[in-house]
């Protein structure tokens, strides 16, 4: 299993968690239809512990992003089957809600597959059609958006950050915060007497969307936080 894989795949705490309910069932659960061409597994969401579903490195980076990203409200993998009015069904790759109202309905794919069906067979028409009547949106986004190595990086930085963190120096951050307002996560670090625990309570605040982080922009020392 690489590095990756086993970083998404649910911990023993994490079951112990799901084992109580803490989950949905996607319509489709690609973990029943494993394949040597494909990486399937579920990805335990750090904001409720929910188990997400995927069934490529793809989707995989996509949750792992969609899971720290501030304007996302919540997300859902293989969420439901959409009856077509071309006769067809399909299956979105994930549905997200954003802060600001708006659900989207996401499908990923490699830029590679994208090039070969750009329109889907034929039916990315009537899948916008269905996305519409349920008031949301369609995109398509490829290995260039998931792929991104400063976002990826970002996500997984700040999920690794939420499980390292202790609960009390996230307290110290957060009253440090609250008190000088916006600071660089060296100064966080210096000030909160905390060193690098600091840091990462500081990055802890900002996977759990208490801070805003741009993922398209490098996560350093010079990263400017203040509580949302």
């Amino acid at each position: 299993m690489s590095s990756e894989l086993a970083f998404a795949m649910p911990d023993d705490a994490c079951l112990d968690e799901l084992a109580f309910g803490i989950r949905y069932d996607p319509v489709r659960d690609p973990r029943t239809r494993r394949n040597a061409r494909s990486i399937t597994g579920e990805l335990v969401s750090i904001r409720d512990s929910v188990c997400h579903v995927f069934e490529s490195l793809g989707e995989m980076r996509t949750a792992i992003i969609l899971d720290v990203d501030f304007d996302v409200v919540a997300y859902r993998t293989q969420p439901e089957r959409m009856r077509l009015d071309d006769g067809g069904t399909y299956t979105p790759d994930v549905q997200i809600r954003w802060r600001d109202g708006r659900v989207t309905y996401r499908e990923v794919k490699p830029d590679g597959k994208l090039a070969e069906k750009p329109d889907l067979d034929g039916r990315v028409d009537p899948i916008r059609r269905a996305c519409a009547e349920r008031g949301a949106d369609f995109e398509i986004v490829t290995d260039r958006w998931y792929g991104d190595p400063v976002r990826l990086r970002n996500a997984n930085l700040l999920r690794h950050a939420f499980r390292r963190s202790r609960v009390d120096d996230v307290a110290v951050v957060v009253d440090l915060l609250g008190r000088r307002g916006t600071l660089p996560l060296s100064e966080i670090s210096r000030e909160s007497g905390l060193g690098p625990a600091g840091h990462y309570a500081a990055l802890a605040l900002a996977a759990a969307r208490r801070c805003r982080v741009d993922l398209d922009i490098a996560i350093g020392f010079d990263t400017m936080l203040r509580l949302a």
